[in-house]
């Protein structure tokens, strides 16, 4: 399971998953496999999983030939699969499940929007993608933010 992508060359990956309602993102894989520290403190995080993510992750738990090691999806030998291996598996889980293929980043920008859609404080949000300030939430998401205040304010009109 991969829960943070930048480009191409730097995907994060969750190492440890230690208890049922939570991952641990605890190192990133770079270019060729290797593992590294995330780039700011924050990066280092504790993001809690709902429902539909435990199902899935026990589901995977039942998946004939499937080893539960360090990493969530690996390879065979249980080791990190590198960033264009993943985002190939990616697109095959995409394929399968009936949905269009997108990439790690598109995963990780739906997260985000998806909580500004429900109302989660920026705060809160920018915790859980792991960003060193609000302020690069606030800069990267600004288009969805503007267009949630849009909305918010045409609902006025029902008054």
């Amino acid at each position: 399971m991969c829960l943070h992508g930048g480009d191409q060359r730097r995907l994060g990956f969750i190492l440890v998953l230690q208890h049922r309602k939570h991952v641990f993102i605890d190192r990133v894989l770079r270019h060729q496999v290797i593992q590294d520290q995330p780039k700011t403190t924050k990066s280092r995080r504790v993001l809690p999983l709902n429902a539909a993510a435990i199902a899935a992750l026990e589901d995977l738990k039942t998946t004939p030939g499937y080893k539960p090691r360090g990493f969530i999806i690996h390879t065979d030998d249980g080791s990190a699969m590198e960033p264009r291996n993943f985002e190939a598996t990616l697109g095959l889980m995409c394929k399968a499940a009936g949905i269009r293929q997108v990439g790690v980043h598109a995963l990780r920008h739906t997260y985000a929007t998806r909580l500004f859609e429900k109302g989660v404080d920026i705060k809160i949000i920018s915790e859980l993608l792991g960003h060193s300030s609000t302020e690069i939430t606030y800069r990267i998401y600004v288009h969805v933010i503007e267009s949630l205040k849009a909305s918010a304010v045409e609902g006025l009109d029902l008054y």
